[in-house]
């Protein structure tokens, strides 16, 4: 249970200045703010506002730069000048100076240290962000972005749609209708097929307590993949609860 306690005067106060910020807030720049579940705490919400209302305020000022200029510039030697016991504490100091200025590399599935460092100096270092510094706002880059990799893209796809067929979350059921699906024929077929395809695997299985997906082929093209993939789960039988384990291949 939730216990509720009566907002104080200066809360009560602070809370009608809110409305106010964002009133304004919405008539000079447009914004639309949405109702949460839960309100947060006036003062929260204030400095949230005033951050807001800060970035506003820059990015209608903002200049373009790179990364290298935002990040001061620093001194970085190419990966030929990097000895191979050097390379560790470069590429910390390197991350470090790119985390004190607010920008974060993110991998979907790391490469090397060589590869990474390499990546930052000859191509991330001369890349254009916005010149735009807001307390708490950070700049995320994806390796992936620069380097898209198909066979992880076809991966990720594969265990995001095993992990619905086999949940028996409405929500994570419904989000399979918002993607277009064919079979191994390369046909699209309708959710009404997808969703009786589903209730037969949950006509059979209760629960699945532990999952995975590997891929073991797969025909990557331009737009689609035609993958085989082999599920192994741990869970429970509909009807008698026994325990089960079971392994199969599918084509997707």
């Amino acid at each position: 249970m939730t216990m509720a306690f009566p907002e104080s005067a200066g809360e009560r106060i602070q809370r009608s200045l809110n409305d106010a910020k964002r009133n304004e807030l919405s008539d000079r720049f447009g914004g639309v703010f949405l109702a949460g579940n839960m309100p947060l705490p006036a003062d929260v919400e204030s400095e949230f506002l005033q951050r807001i209302e800060e970035f506003e305020l820059k990015w209608a000022a903002h200049d373009v730069t790179t990364v290298r200029a935002f990040i001061g510039d620093p001194p970085v030697k190419l990966s030929s000048e990097i000895a191979p016991d050097e390379l560790q504490s470069e590429l910390e100091h390197l991350m470090s100076t790119l985390d004190e200025n607010d920008i974060q590399l993110d991998f979907a599935e790391r490469p090397s240290d060589a590869e990474v460092y390499r990546f930052i100096v000859e191509e991330l270092l001369d890349h254009e962000i916005d010149d735009i510094r807001v307390p708490g706002m950070v700049c995320h880059f994806i390796y992936e972005e620069f380097h898209p990799n198909a066979s992880l893209d076809v991966r990720l796809a594969c265990e995001w749609f095993v992990e619905r067929m086999l949940s028996h979350d409405e929500h994570l059921l419904r989000s399979l209708e918002r993607c277009e699906h064919a079979g191994a024929d390369g046909n699209v077929f309708d959710f009404t097929d997808l969703r009786a395809a589903v209730a037969d695997v949950h006509a059979r299985i209760a629960t699945v307590i532990d999952h995975s997906t590997a891929v073991i082929a797969s025909d990557v093209g331009d737009c689609a993949a035609c993958v085989d993939v082999e599920i192994r789960l741990k869970g429970f039988e509909a009807g008698s609860l026994n325990e089960l384990n079971a392994e199969w291949k599918s084509r997707l």
